[in-house]
């Protein structure tokens, strides 16, 4: 029986450890996006103030 408990216990953290890292992962790929987006946007700028 502890065993079982051991195993059942090994699995939850394995799953909390996979989940952490799933969530790292994709606030990673939305801050990355923004950093992307904020590039752009300054890049516009350097454009249009190039024109004038």
């Amino acid at each position: 029986m502890i065993g079982w408990g051991l195993g059942f216990l090994m699995a939850m953290i394995a799953v909390s450890m996979m989940k952490t890292w799933y969530f790292m992962e994709m606030n990673r790929n939305c801050v990355l996006r923004e950093v992307k987006r904020v590039e752009l946007q300054i890049a516009r700028l350097a454009e249009r103030l190039a024109e004038k």
